[in-house]
């Protein structure tokens, strides 16, 4: 199993290069130590480092199949090229967008009585950026989450509500597991009345 990952300016927080690899970490060693014949990527690595400044490094996609990894590391360098990111990787032409989009098929997702985030996000059958664009959480934040890190309990919520109504399912802290969500105390009771009410609309 592989995964996309891609390199962020820290001084701008924009995706420069965007890389597929068994293990990202060793990979992202690489780039910053023994970087490979890429002149406009090593260019901008070499600014971050006279800076005393070193990449972000953000997880796109994980536990790809090894099969579809070069499919899936072209649909990002399309996806973030059609938005204006400055990739330093070899661009391919607009059409080859068109055909991608054409070929996205929507995973139905089995129904049982709990979930996992990491499951959740294997299967989504949106982009992660769609996905931030509808819930108003920033890609970063989304991986963090899909991640495990701590969150604070508002945007967990933000987040299940759009996954319910991406896979018609009702989700909430109660039944999907490996979130990692910070109570406030004060404000947990008020949420759970709205998950609740939430659920009941969406079920």
């Amino acid at each position: 199993m592989q995964s996309v990952y891609g390199l962020v300016d820290p001084r701008d927080d924009e995706i420069f290069y965007i890389g597929k690899a068994i293990d990202v970490r060793k990979r992202f060693a690489h780039h910053l130590y023994a970087p490979h014949q890429n002149d406009a990527k090593n260019k901008r690595l070499s600014e971050l480092k006279q800076l005393e400044l070193s990449p972000l490094l953000f997880i796109i996609e994980e536990n790809i199949d090894d099969d579809l990894i070069h499919e899936r590391e072209k649909h990002w360098i399309l996806y973030y090229q059609a938005k204006g990111a400055p990739l330093t990787n070899i661009i391919y032409g607009l059409k080859d967008v068109v055909k991608l989009e054409h070929k996205r098929e929507y995973t139905m997702m089995e129904q049982k009585d709990t979930y996992d985030i990491q499951e959740l996000f294997a299967l989504l059958p949106i982009a992660i950026a769609e996905l931030a664009r509808r819930s108003g959480i920033n890609e970063v934040t989304l991986a963090r989450m899909r991640d495990g890190r701590k969150t604070r309990r508002d945007t967990v919520n933000k987040l299940l509500l759009e996954l319910s109504k991406v896979y018609q399912q009702p989700l909430s802290i109660r039944n999907v597991t490996g979130l990692n969500a910070q109570v406030n105390k004060r404000l947990d009771t008020k949420q759970t009345k709205q998950e609740d009410t939430q659920i009941e609309t969406l079920a």
